[in-house]
């Protein structure tokens, strides 16, 4: 009323006046009847006597037995420079492997993988290169496939199709490559920068920065989120939907396991 007896007329106000009296009656009617609908309501509990005999006479409500289970968690620690090796074991160089140089660019090596085959593959992720090495089981060289963006990590889908991570282009995404012909399926973009990528039985296992593992189908739904933190652990991997191992690639070389309880519903310790 203030506000229309300042910029309006006496004649305006007086129309003003009875509009918003008109609504204001139609809503304390509406109010009103709604009120009148709300009961104060007491609730009371009777307790049948017939149970507190029962009690009385019970003596126990039975034992508690105390099983110890497997948490399904271990942390390896090491120093840099030291591995722990177990004296038993006996390895033997099977291969010296020349990765083949474009020119006078560098490469660099963040991932590889090993197909069924016994091809190997190698992710270069040098600037001038991004690229993919393919080597033949002796070790010489195949091919190689050129790439647009610098990918990070690499894991084997079957004996054809494998799935690259990029961090490092202007969207995060995944992208699924079938080798024999090159070509692509649609990616799978993210939120935020995706790292270390691993497969199992129908599944993706992705490293994302600040959101933990992403786990997910080949089209990008995601089932899952092991909300751990990402924080220089770069690196996944996933064998027989058995164990989770997440390395750290900075610092301490730290290694992490998780055991999958229930197969198709994650039941990891935090």
């Amino acid at each position: 009323m203030d506000v229309l007896k300042e910029y309006a007329s006496d004649t305006q106000t007086f129309i003003g006046s009875k509009a918003i009296e008109k609504t204001l009656h139609h809503k304390e009617v509406k109010l009103t009847s709604f009120l009148e609908l709300i009961r104060n309501i007491n609730i009371n509990f009777d307790i049948n006597q017939d149970i507190l005999v029962t009690c009385t006479d019970t003596k126990s409500f039975g034992d508690i037995r105390v099983n110890t289970l497997d948490t399904g968690y271990s942390n390896s620690k090491k120093n840099r420079g030291q591995c722990p090796i177990d004296h038993q074991l006996k390895l033997f160089k099977a291969l010296d492997i020349n990765i083949p140089q474009e020119s006078f660019f560098r490469s660099t090596i963040l991932s590889c993988v090993i197909f069924p085959n016994k091809q190997m593959i190698f992710v270069d992720s040098y600037v001038r290169n991004k690229r993919l090495i393919i080597l033949n089981e002796d070790g010489t060289h195949d091919r190689n496939i050129n790439l647009t963006k610098k990918p990070f990590d690499i894991a084997v889908i079957d004996n054809n199709k494998i799935a690259l991570s990029f961090p490092w282009s202007k969207r995060n995404r995944i992208r699924i490559i079938d080798i024999t012909n090159n070509k692509s399926e649609p990616d799978i973009f993210l939120k935020n920068k995706c790292y270390g990528i691993s497969y199992d039985k129908g599944r993706l296992f992705v490293v994302v920065k600040t959101e933990g593992i992403l786990i997910m189908d080949l089209s990008g739904n995601i089932s899952a989120c092991l909300p751990i933190s990402s924080i220089g652990i770069f690196y996944v991997h996933v064998k027989m939907t058995e164990f989770i191992v997440l390395t750290n690639a900075m610092t301490q070389y730290s290694v992490m396991i998780w055991k999958e309880v229930l197969f198709g519903h994650l039941k990891i310790p935090i």
